[in-house]
């Protein structure tokens, strides 16, 4: 599941596509905060699989710098019809203009921009059950 914002990416004026995520609340280890954020942008309650990617990002978003050290779990959905947006905040009410499932193969195509940048070849050893030992740092 990707998301993509209202406004373009900055650098090529692309649809900017993101997963679903965000920040670690006060006590919450690293895989609560995946598993929680997974609910409130999708609905979806599915186990938490290994951390397979880092990224940092430091940019602009609504008038602010923000630096942002990411990770990106594994997570398997039997049910990809059941996305919900009843959990979204008011900010992501505004700003998300589209989601929707990506096979690998349309991202690969693709010319829009997706995050990580490389997702389309990251993907193909997971797909194919090839876990990384230790997370990958991607861009």
């Amino acid at each position: 599941m990707l998301f993509t914002v209202k406004q373009p990416d900055e650098l090529t004026g692309r649809p900017f596509w993101f997963p679903p995520g965000g920040g670690v609340e006060r006590g919450e280890s690293y895989e609560q905060a995946a598993t929680r954020e997974l609910f409130e942008e999708t609905g979806l309650t599915v186990p938490i699989g290994p951390c397979l990617w880092t990224r940092e990002w430091v940019g602009k978003m609504q008038g602010r710098w923000y630096q942002a050290l990411e990770r990106y779990y594994l997570a398997r959905c039997e049910d990809p019809s059941r996305i919900s947006a009843d959990s979204w905040t008011e900010l992501e009410l505004q700003e998300i203009q589209e989601h929707r499932w990506w096979s690998h193969e349309e991202i690969q195509l693709s010319s829009d921009v997706f995050v990580p940048r490389r997702l389309g070849t990251l993907l193909p050893p997971v797909l194919a059950g090839e876990l990384p030992d230790k997370p990958l740092r991607v861009e």
